[in-house]
């Protein structure tokens, strides 16, 4: 059996390199996203790979989120009320 090997993490935490990514690969896998606001971006969520995909922070529109967590996405919502960014 061959070793383990852990893919690579590609964090994204601008919205024009989130943008450039899912152009680039049309995937989302091994992702993490970090205090974006996505709820105005058009992103196809159903066509686009989620795979080991984390959302530290991001506002998204309730039928994203939902769309997203079915498809198997970690998100983890803004924390309120902190004197700093959790994420």
């Amino acid at each position: 059996m061959p070793p383990f090997q852990k893919s690579p993490e590609i964090v994204l935490q601008k919205v024009d390199a989130l943008r450039d990514h899912v152009a680039r690969t049309g995937s989302l896998a091994n992702c993490t996203l970090q205090d974006l606001d996505l709820q105005l971006l058009e992103i196809d969520c159903d066509r686009i790979e989620i795979l080991n995909t984390n959302f530290f922070g991001c506002q998204l529109s309730p039928d994203t989120e939902g769309t997203l967590r079915h498809r198997g996405a970690f998100i983890f919502p803004k924390v309120p009320h902190l004197p700093y960014n959790p994420y």
